[in-house]
């Protein structure tokens, strides 16, 4: 059938999904077909031409007519609902669609165009139910995305880790699967096993950053790593920042694990370099939070505490509710002696903290907005 795209809304470190299905065709009508059997088919083929004309008035007159006409039609009463969806019109859409469910139980199409018009009008329980069936009857790579997605969006991280680990199984040279399941893992807090899916994921796609950015946050958030894995992320992370040397998160990323890796490993720290590099990221992007965060960082680190607090005051400038600049200012204002201004940051930090996550404060991180272009779909090789 025809697309009908998903634009949920994100929260937090969960995604959407997109379902792209494939255009609907009706079977030609016999030389012996009734004059009403070619009109329909006549008509519901202009109605068609429109919606992928992108003339949705036209279609949708034409169909509804034709709705009136022939309410028996899987085909009209699906393209209905999906000109409504192209529309943005979703609680319209969810009475057609919902009668090509039950016209054609077993069509997988006709479960998905029904689930992203209730994810969409914010049904996210009966959405999954639907997504489920569409998976059952076609286990392909995008109704498993779907499924997956959608059980993220509802935070049941456990099932959608086995819906990933299948899609992995079935569609082992699918990014979005190994992506998939490596922000299941992440979810679940496993960040060392999240690592290892991950790395697998940018070598499918070396050219996405987007599969990079998780992969960084999962190694910065795992209390170890097997041996070599360190090593493997700041491979990963330089290969990204010289395919993108202008996308200012691959810079930061790639500072951020490399300081990581350094200290992990009992290396000397070169932070002249690692300096030098957040500052290239600050100037591809100065209103990036979390640049301006880890210069802060760095800064206190050694003892240089004038530029630690103009920085940790600018990313705190660009993101109020960053819990963990608002700490380490506190700290910096403690070895400055400014007892009163530390107080009341620290103060700031207990209100802000407790109503965070740790991922949360792994700020400029900007997860949730990751996941959801992570619905875009991948073009096939």
């Amino acid at each position: 059938m025809p697309s009908a795209k998903s634009g949920w809304t994100q929260i937090g470190l969960l995604l959407g999904s997109l379902v792209l299905l494939s255009t609907p065709v009706l079977d030609q009508a016999p030389p012996s077909a009734s004059p009403p059997a070619k009109s329909l088919k006549l008509r519901f083929e202009a109605a068609l031409s429109d919606y992928h004309a992108k003339k949705f008035d036209a279609a949708r007159n034409e169909l509804e007519t034709l709705a009136r006409e022939f309410p028996a039609s899987f085909d009209v009463t699906e393209l209905l609902g999906l000109v409504y969806s192209a529309q943005g019109k979703y609680s319209q859409a969810l009475a057609p669609l919902e009668e090509a469910v039950g016209l054609k139980p077993d069509s997988a199409s006709a479960h998905a165009n029904f689930a992203t018009a209730l994810a969409e009008c914010g049904k996210t329980s009966l959405a999954g139910e639907e997504f489920r069936k569409a998976a059952v009857l076609d286990p392909s790579e995008e109704n498993l995305n779907a499924w997956g997605s959608e059980l993220l969006q509802r935070f049941q991280a456990v099932p959608a880790s086995e819906v990933f680990q299948r899609g992995t199984k079935q569609y082992p040279r699918s990014a979005r699967m190994w992506v998939g399941l490596g922000i299941a893992l992440y979810a679940r807090n496993q960040y060392a096993a999240a690592v290892q899916t991950l790395l697998r994921a940018t070598d499918l796609r070396p050219e996405d950053p987007r599969p990079y950015f998780f992969l960084a946050n999962a190694y910065l958030l795992a209390p170890s790593v097997s041996p070599g894995a360190g090593s493997k992320v700041i491979a990963r992370m330089g290969r990204l920042m010289k395919l993108h040397p202008r996308n200012p998160q691959a810079v930061f990323y790639y500072a951020r694990c490399l300081w990581k890796e350094d200290r992990e490993r009992g290396k000397q720290e070169d932070l002249r370099q690692i300096e030098s590099l957040l500052k290239q990221s600050a100037e591809l992007d100065p209103t990036f939070p979390g640049v301006h965060l880890h210069l802060g960082i760095l800064y206190q680190s050694e003892g240089r505490n004038d530029e630690a607090i103009q920085t940790l005051q600018k990313a705190i400038k660009l993101n109020p509710n960053l819990a963990v600049a608002h700490y380490r200012l506190a700290q910096v204002y403690v070895q400055a002696h400014e007892k009163a201004l530390a107080d009341q940051e620290f103060q700031t930090y207990e209100r802000l903290h407790s109503q965070t996550t740790p991922q949360d404060e792994q700020e400029g991180t900007e997860i949730g907005r990751f996941l959801s272009s992570m619905k875009t779909p991948e073009s096939k090789p």
